[in-house]
């Protein structure tokens, strides 16, 4: 049966099986029903009715289970749902099937001829003790006939065509992984196990339309049962966990598989049995609290077991049930509800840029844009120093020395003044989700139902860094030499050599402070000269040449002064007959007493210090010298008039 077992049980994804020798040691154990109750537990409550009872013990046994044949074939045939030469009264017990197994005690195959012992366990409903029932189901092969060693069974099997000689093209066998695991487990039995999987005796399902990846290796651990509330359905489960996690069965109409290490898969394509496990009982984003509220706890793991297996069987996911029990019991809505529901937030997030150089952008720096991935409902806290500003650019948002929430999908950027230098670093930004889920599978054997968990893994942050400018400037202060009062109207040059012959750049014209700030410019010429290249009106242009040492992110200042401008009154006297410094008869020239007068009011060229001389106030004064002349000098600029006050000697007014 080797090539058959392997066209028809092998699943989407390939063969994987992981687990322990100690559930594997006796095959019976691996396929013990999903509604196995312990055998110790029965055999000590068989023990203590019989002791107690031990007459009508037997007469309360009401249920009888006939044997039954059936081929192989018969794709209508379930051991696990089949009834069919059962005695009971449904209004009286509940039956179901507890396990079953090979006569030798080997697993059972549904799709292998052979004679299988099946036990049913019987839950009366009133206050009698449950107790246990066999019987035998014999498939058939084609024939007719189970395959038993003693019909030949051995022989189709050897008989049997091989992979290589079907003529039906058959999926590449990939490798099984074998763990072995328990105190008394052995590298034989490890062996033997893997003999039987590339022989085709032990083979998994997965469930249809299902893609898988990766695998890894988990533990599960199978629980108490739980029944069905009477109002859905005879049937029951198990609770089951995964690295201590909740997980559900998703193949109703199989048996459950029993603790031990497993393979799981990881089952990205089945979006809605994503949700059912996320949103379910148990789940990260659990809404039964609210969905199903008033439901006990194992109400509510049955309906999202039955969502479970819905979404990842289909209707075999109703095993037990009547639909319109479903209906009723409002688990067809849970299960819509469910499947309505937006996808699980997902953990991974990235940043389109890690690390960015700001640029000039007017009078800021900023960064270049940069786009959280991610899901939409999962975000990053970016938190920014004093000077630095964080721009949601999707949201509209912004926060200056605090932090701003980036969720996934928007873009943002930073500012920060022009003279702001260094780096700034994020450090880890973890995503608020903070786990990514994912959902994994665990194949457990071919008539052992797979079972389902989403189990979550911390998602990696994020982080990203930005080098800031590295930018100076320089900051002039303009007075008065002699007054040291800020003058406006001086502009300046920022030179990059000490002859000042190359220009980097004029400043700004000084204002009524006297200040004028350069624009920004790279701090790694180090060094720059400063010259006036216009004085204010009424001052003298200066020729100092200021050397500046600049550094990144700092304004130097320095200060600068100007000379005002100085303005000379030069008299000759003469003689009004003579036109000349030629005095008459014993007369004299020399010695006359002149004055300077303003003819409008003086004012100061600083701008500040105000009215120097009023109007036909006195500036000065002064003595004709012998030579006939006389010199007023240093004086301030404006329209000015001369007066003699006292006449020479044989002269008048």
């Amino acid at each position: 049966m080797k090539s058959r077992n392997i066209k028809t049980r092998l699943a989407a994804f390939g063969l994987a099986l992981l687990m322990g020798l100690s559930p594997l040691g006796n095959l019976a154990d691996v396929h013990a029903a999903e509604r196995e109750i312990s055998q110790k537990a029965v055999t000590e409550k068989e023990s203590k009715t019989e002791s107690e009872h031990p007459v009508s013990e037997i007469s309360e046994q009401t249920v009888t289970a006939e044997d039954i044949t059936k081929d192989v074939s018969d794709k209508e045939f379930m051991a696990e749902t089949c009834m069919e030469g059962i005695q009971y009264d449904p209004e009286k017990e509940d039956v179901t099937l507890d396990h079953i197994e090979a006569e030798d005690g080997s697993a059972y195959h549904p799709d292998q001829a052979g004679t299988y012992i099946a036990t049913y366990w019987v839950v009366p409903k009133d206050a009698r003790d449950s107790y246990s029932v066999t019987r035998k189901i014999i498939l058939t092969g084609s024939e007719g006939q189970a395959h038993a060693e003693e019909n030949g069974g051995q022989k189709q099997k050897e008989d049997t065509k091989s992979e290589e000689d079907s003529e039906t093209p058959v999926q590449e066998i990939t490798e099984v992984e074998v763990t072995v695991s328990g105190e008394d487990a052995d590298a034989q039995a490890a062996r033997e196990l893997e003999e039987k999987i590339e022989d085709g005796e032990v083979m998994m399902l997965s469930g249809a339309e299902n893609t898988f990846r990766a695998k890894e290796t988990v533990h599960l651990e199978k629980g108490e049962t739980i029944y069905y509330p009477s109002y859905i359905g005879n049937y029951l489960t198990c609770w089951f966990t995964v690295n201590g996690k909740i997980a559900y069965c998703l193949e109703s109409h199989r048996s459950s598989p029993p603790s031990g290490d497993y393979v799981a898969q990881v089952l990205d394509s089945n979006k809605n049995l994503q949700k059912v496990l996320y949103y379910g009982y148990g789940g990260a984003g659990d809404i039964t609290g609210s969905y199903l509220s008033g439901k006990s706890a194992e109400e509510k793991y049955v309906y999202t077991h039955i969502a479970a297996s819905y979404a990842y069987a289909g209707e075999a996911g109703f095993t037990g049930c009547k639909y319109e029990d479903l209906v009723n019991a409002g688990v067809i809505a849970y299960i819509d509800h469910l499947f309505a529901m937006e996808e699980p937030p997902k953990g991974e997030i990235s940043l389109s840029k890690t690390s960015v150089k700001a640029v000039r952008n007017g009078n800021v720096q900023k960064t270049p844009d940069i786009t959280l991935s991610g899901d939409h409902r999962n975000y990053i806290s970016v938190n920014v120093p004093k000077d630095i500003t964080i721009y949601n650019k999707t949201k509209g948002t912004s926060a200056e020395n605090g932090a701003l929430k980036i969720y996934g999908g928007d873009t943002f950027y930073l500012t920060a003044p022009m003279l702001h230098t260094g780096k700034y670093s994020s450090g880890e930004l973890h995503g608020s989700v903070g786990e990514t889920w994912r959902t994994l599978v665990l194949s457990t054997g071919n008539s052992n139902q797979d079972i389902g968990v989403f189990e979550s893994e911390k998602a990696n942050p994020v982080s990203f860094t930005v080098d800031w400018l590295e930018m100076t400037r320089i900051e002039l202060f303009k007075q008065d030499a002699d007054t040291k009062n800020p003058l406006d109207g001086a502009v300046y040059g920022i030179y990059t050599d000490s002859k000042c012959e190359h220009l980097l750049m004029e400043m700004p014209v000084t204002g009524e402070e006297g200040k004028a700030v350069s624009d920004y410019f790279e701090a790694a010429i180090k060094t720059v000269y400063v010259k006036e290249i216009k004085a204010p009106d009424k001052y003298a242009q200066s020729d100092v040449i200021h050397k500046v040492d600049v550094e990144a992110g700092k304004t130097v200042t320095i200060s600068a002064t100007d000379e005002r401008v100085k303005g000379a009154v030069h008299i000759q006297k003469i003689d009004k007959e003579t036109q000349a410094f030629l005095p008459q008869g014993d007369s004299s020239l020399a010695g006359a007493v002149y004055g300077l007068y303003a003819r409008e009011d003086i004012v100061h060229p600083d701008g500040k210090t105000g009215v120097l001389f009023k109007k036909d106030s006195l500036i000065a004064q002064g003595v004709i010298k012998e030579d006939g002349t006389l010199d007023f000098s240093k004086l301030y600029l404006g329209k000015m008039y001369v007066k003699e006050i006292t006449p020479p000697e044989g002269y008048t007014l």
